[in-house]
């Protein structure tokens, strides 16, 4: 029989292990043979200035920038790392079984994500938490993940995002503009992997059939189609949402080589 103390061990001794095991994974991510990029050019010097983060080359709303602070006062390879071990993280809290958390931390868009120190892993965070008050968190990335946020439209989550937008109005001002004009700028579209506006029309499937089987994956594939730009790195969202829902370990296995011939032809 357990007792009361016997309980708070074993619990301390879960706390402990977990926290050693993020302290090697961020360590081994420190050690990681990345240019971290994204991070070290746009995302970081952005959210170290929060309150003007679109003095960078971002495309993001600017709260993400306040979410993205703790790891920005960090050494610049030091804060990659423990964003990029937060979001291994995520992946494994998101897909529960051993075997689809390790198909989607090999897959290319893992792989692309990992050494560029992207955030789209973050995304996934919106898609867990419930009642849908993670949508501020959905749409640190609008692109990947924005037609997810129709399953979870409700009094609640309207309120949670209609809150955040009026505050940050009162911070940042119409900061939308800038993204406005981001966008006509040719800086990153060679990377870019959207085949709009010809993915229009799988899309408008993709959603019909995302609200049919109440489809993260589905929905999140739609996102894409209908998104003019998005690099390989934002496809995670989309490949792990449809690796959850998946018990075919085959299919799985095809949305992974799938994603690195799509890394191999680009």
């Amino acid at each position: 029989m357990k007792t009361p103390k016997t309980s708070w061990l074993r619990g301390l001794a879960v706390v402990f292990g977990v926290a050693v095991l993020f302290g090697l994974t961020a360590f081994g991510f420190y050690l990681f043979p990345a240019t971290y990029s994204d991070w070290i050019l746009y995302l970081r010097p952005a959210a170290l200035n929060p309150l003007n983060p679109y003095s960078s080359a971002i495309f993001n709303p600017p709260w993400l920038f306040i979410f993205l602070y703790p790891f920005a006062v960090l050494p610049e390879r030091v804060g990659a790392a423990v964003l990029m071990a937060v979001t291994l993280l995520i992946i494994f809290i998101y897909e529960k079984v051993p075997w689809k958390i390790l198909l989607v931390a090999v897959s290319a868009p893992a792989l692309r994500l990992f050494t560029l120190g992207q955030l789209d892993g973050l995304v996934l965070l919106g898609l867990l938490i419930p009642a849908g008050l993670g949508l501020p968190i959905l749409f640190f990335k609008p692109q990947n993940a924005f037609l997810a946020a129709l399953r979870r439209i409700n009094p609640w989550s309207a309120l949670v995002l209609g809150t955040t937008l009026i505050i940050s109005w009162f911070i940042w001002g119409p900061w939308w503009s800038f993204l406005l004009q981001r966008g006509q700028s040719p800086v990153g579209w060679e990377h870019n992997i959207s085949l709009f506006p010809w993915s229009i029309l799988p899309g408008i499937f993709f959603l019909w059939l995302g609200l049919k089987r109440h489809s993260d994956g589905m929905l999140c594939a739609a996102s894409l189609c209908f998104t003019p730009y998005f690099m390989l790195s934002s496809t995670i969202v989309a490949l792990a949402a449809l690796i959850r829902e998946t018990s075919s370990k085959f299919l799985a296995a095809a949305l992974v080589v799938s994603s690195w011939i799509i890394l191999l032809a680009a």
